[in-house]
């Protein structure tokens, strides 16, 4: 689907930074968030970085180039180490889609702003990144593991419910998006480019 938007080099190159923009700030706000609440393990194995090289996991990168959504490597956390473990926890998993919706925000602003003094590469590039992360954002939010979405079923059900979610919610995923990816596609979209013409004041590209 979106591979047919590599057939232009420049809109190529554009997705790409913006995937490494998002994936990155979004995985490296959940380990800087834990570290903050007290669970250094991510901070540990480098987790903190900015580098991108470190957050993407493969299947979710493959998924963004091929649906528009997708998902970066999981980070490590030890809710053993929080004061409030189920709530720290929830704060960690949805300070990475947090963080993409104000990413988002930010680069949407200014391309409302000030889109008439730059390039139409630069524009286009803007553009893609507040779409990329808002597709980012709206799809981690979904409950299934591993997405973040997952952890707020903690505060309404029984935790060994939770458990036995987390260890077919994976598998769940798959399917859905397998057989069902249309209507993800729809979940994910629909307030992804409602946010998109809020933010920016135009209809998104893809």
């Amino acid at each position: 689907m979106l591979l047919s938007l590599f057939q232009n080099p420049i809109v190529a190159i554009s997705f790409i930074i913006a995937l490494l923009i998002g994936l990155t700030v979004h995985e490296a706000s959940h380990a800087i968030s834990a570290n903050r609440l007290g669970d250094d393990t991510s901070r540990l194995l480098g987790r903190t970085s900015l580098n991108p090289l470190v957050h993407l996991d493969p299947i979710g990168t493959i998924f963004l180039f091929l649906v528009g959504f997708g998902w970066g490597k999981p980070v490590p956390v030890n809710p053993n180490r929080f004061k409030n473990p189920i709530l720290d926890e929830v704060i960690v998993s949805l300070s990475g889609p947090t963080s993409n919706i104000v990413l988002a925000l930010f680069f949407g602003l200014i391309l409302r702003i000030f889109s008439q003094y730059f390039s139409i590469s630069l524009n286009l590039l803007i553009t893609i990144i507040v779409a990329i992360n808002l597709r980012l954002a709206i799809f981690n939010l979904l409950p299934f593991p591993p997405l973040d979405g997952s952890k707020l079923l903690q505060i309404f059900m029984p935790f060994n419910q939770y458990i036995k979610i987390q260890q077919y919610g994976a598998l769940i995923l798959f399917a859905i998006i397998i057989f069902g990816g249309s209507f993800i596609y729809s979940i994910v979209t629909i307030p992804a480019d409602y946010l998109f013409k809020l933010f920016v004041g135009i209809t998104p590209l893809f």
